[in-house]
């Protein structure tokens, strides 16, 4: 799913978005720690209050190549002291991708995280997404900021249409200089930002 000024569509890949756009935002995690620990994480969660439910953890880079969870699990137990949400463990396949990508070009893609950038443009706290008042303030909200605001496509469930707006607006303050960053500038191994743009 992307949003550009042209509207919003369902794409398959990562890499058939290169050759279109200079800045690809994107809802997932880019730059992992060693431990699994971010400070932009922590200050996206103190930001968010009571949906700070809603960052996940980031896995260590030393293990996001398993694709057992159990192993996986496991391995965080032993080396962390501390398992791997299934839920979060489910992204992994996705990180994987955004990785490879990120790490080949990696001026070209921002990581941002939906419910901040719906926050800052609200300037509040925003009702859960799955709740009708919530999706229909998410919608207003993005009306302040976009001349056509898409609630709908096919192929692609309704909350994940208005998140990729919400991607898109932090996306341009971005290109524009006008973003907040979350972080403290710290890189991971393979030299990629630990960093959430607002």
């Amino acid at each position: 799913m992307v949003a550009s000024p042209q509207g919003v569509e369902v794409v398959r890949t990562l890499l058939e978005l290169l050759p279109r756009f200079d800045i690809i935002g994107i809802d997932m995690p880019i730059g992992m720690s060693g431990d699994g620990r971010r400070l932009c994480d922590t200050e996206a969660r103190k930001a968010l209050s009571h949906r700070s439910s809603t960052v996940f953890p980031v896995p260590p880079r030393s293990l996001v190549h398993h694709t057992d969870y159990a192993t996986a699990n496991q391995e965080s137990k032993d080396r962390f002291g501390r398992g791997i949400p299934k839920q979060a463990f489910a992204i992994w396949p996705k990180i994987r991708e955004v990785d490879t990508v990120a790490c080949l070009f990696p001026l070209r893609l921002v990581e941002i995280h939906p419910e901040c950038s719906f926050a800052a443009m609200a300037g509040e706290l925003l009702p859960s997404k799955r709740s009708d008042a919530g999706k229909k303030f998410r919608e207003k909200v993005l009306r302040e900021h976009f001349a056509e605001v898409a609630t709908t496509l096919p192929g692609a469930k309704p909350d994940d249409v208005l998140d990729a707006q919400a991607v898109l607006w932090s996306a341009q303050r971005f290109a524009a200089g006008t973003h907040r960053t979350l972080g403290d500038g710290a890189t991971d191994a393979c030299g990629l930002p630990m960093r959430i743009i607002v």
